[in-house]
């Protein structure tokens, strides 16, 4: 390959849409990129995307590594035809790795047999923040030792099905408290705190051999001398530290460069220079044509200088080795129909073992009564990434869960954010309810559910509060509260979480946060 084929390798770049329009030929063809990310904009079906991924490998060698986020709960990218999975948290709180392994060996066999070679997961990052937006349901909890042993689990499981598994955010942002998709998140945690807790996934899981680690637009500025830089930029901490007291053999990949983290505090041809330069094998950049051609083009720059080209040997023969693991991979896959009915039996499993009970003044199970039930649902369907039949009305899918057991219910729907007229409507409709099921979606980062808790805490020996999004909204409950922690709000959370309330399953999870 000539010097501009080979700076294409160093590039994970997203596409738009779902078939290959003739720019973004044109623009494959001309950066040759060693990675492809796909996203939700890219799906329609398995079948489609199959093609896609085939149709790409036409006309770019030598053929990408194809990513994506299929993480579970929170972060997928299929809703349809790939199985999703209650998501790390739920793994925590069903606290088995034995499901972790079996996750990984499942999802691996179903993206695997689209076409992907990589899944950018498990998050390790340990969640010691409450006022963290980014991470919550996305770690499995905040005992590293036991985030450890379920991302290990999940690790193997994917990568014995010929799944590059990449853990992330190294060194670790489960302290931080913005989001960096958004912002630039400053960790002050001190250097003893992120060697003990936040890296010690990462270290066993390269112990473990995971093949991609991913690192984090985060600032630690107690880890090394007073480093105010992000570690995507840091080489103290990704080349001398990741790379060289860590010992990691395998690829090192940016998160995305286009995250606001980035684009709101660096130029962004530099911002590529600089990750290069801290030791990353490939960078993300997950949308932007311009900025990918500009990012080709910074690079291409760069090389005949020697400021990068020390490094882009051994980078080039990484890729290659991780390229190798994934398509050499010669077991036969079991038969995609009996492999999608194991995963769906499983997703149930870790649904039903992961649901939480905090006991307070309102019994479970609920007992069937004439009277009607009162449920404060939030309007799902205002999320990007949401499930079908989640529409405000009587064939929601939370309404007909809770008809199959208790025919006789009254509900509301809410913003996720709650509006003052429907907050007072719902307190009123409370005060003459026999019983309330609130559905509570995230009140630790929207004020109108927060608000929602505290009306209904007045009527606390006649509620049940059901936490979908967020664990730590219990911060804002007490002892005389009744509490479901589901973990997420995919239809299998939902549904197991409803027979619990019916008393067709017992409450096993365990809390896997502090609070």
């Amino acid at each position: 390959m000539n010097l501009s084929s080979l700076i294409g390798q160093r590039l994970m770049i997203g596409i738009r849409g779902t078939s290959l329009d003739r720019e973004t030929r044109v623009h494959l063809k001309k950066l040759s990129p060693g990675g492809i990310i796909l996203f939700s904009r890219n799906i329609k079906n398995c079948r489609q995307v199959k093609r896609l991924i085939e149709q790409i490998k036409e006309i770019v060698f030598p053929p990408p590594l194809f990513a994506i986020d299929q993480e579970g709960g929170l972060v997928v990218r299929f809703f349809r035809e790939v199985t999703v999975m209650p998501g790390n948290m739920a793994l925590g709180a069903a606290d088995s790795p034995e499901l972790a392994f079996r996750q990984g060996v499942l999802t691996a066999r179903e993206i695997k047999a689209i076409g992907f070679d990589l899944n950018l997961a498990p998050v390790v990052d340990v969640a010691t923040n409450p006022d963290n937006p980014g991470i919550t349901l996305r770690s499995f909890g905040y005992d590293p030792k036991k985030v450890t042993q379920l991302a290990i689990n999940l690790i193997k499981g994917m990568q014995a099905n010929g799944i590059g598994s990449v853990a992330k955010h190294f060194p670790g942002k489960g302290a931080a408290g913005k989001d960096a998709h958004f912002d630039l998140p400053i960790v002050p945690a001190l250097k003893k705190e992120l060697d003990n807790i936040h890296l010690f996934p990462f270290k066993e899981a390269i112990n473990n051999g995971v093949k991609g680690i991913m690192s984090s637009h985060v600032i630690y500025p107690s880890f090394f001398r007073g480093e105010k830089i992000p570690a995507t930029f840091s080489r103290t901490l990704i080349t001398d530290y990741l790379r060289g007291k860590l010992g990691f053999k395998g690829v090192i990949f940016s998160d995305d460069l286009e995250m606001g983290a980035i684009t709101k505090f660096f130029p962004f041809a530099e911002a590529v220079v600089k990750a290069i330069l801290a030791g990353h094998d490939m960078i993300l950049i997950c949308s932007d044509y311009e900025k990918q051609r500009l990012a080709y083009q910074t690079l291409l720059k760069a090389f005949p200088d020697n400021i990068l080209e020390s490094d882009l040997a051994l980078s080039l023969q990484r890729i290659q080795e991780l390229r190798d693991f994934c398509s050499h991979f010669s077991d036969p896959p079991a038969p995609l129909i009996r492999v999608k009915s194991q995963a769906r039996s499983l997703a149930t499993k870790i649904a039903e073992q992961s649901i939480t009970l905090i006991s307070g003044e309102t019994q479970l199970p609920i007992i069937k009564a004439k009277n009607p039930i009162y449920a404060i649902i939030p309007n799902l369907k205002m999320l990007e990434s949401v499930e079908d039949k989640f529409e405000p009305d009587e064939n929601n899918f939370i309404i007909r869960e809770i008809k199959k057991y208790f025919p006789n219910i009254k509900a509301d729907f809410i913003n996720l954010d709650p509006l003052p007229h429907e907050l007072s409507s719902v307190e009123e409709k409370a005060k003459i309810a026999p019983l309330i099921l609130a559905f509570i979606f995230n009140a630790k980062f929207f004020p109108g559910q927060k608000q929602l808790i505290e009306k209904l805490k007045a009527y606390s020996a006649k509620t049940i509060f059901i936490l979908l999004r967020n664990p730590f909204d219990l911060q804002y409950l007490n002892s005389r509260q009744t509490v479901l922690l589901t973990y997420g709000y995919r239809k299998v959370q939902l549904a197991a979480a409803i027979r619990v309330l019916a008393g067709k399953l017992p409450a096993r999870g365990k809390l896997p946060i502090k609070v």
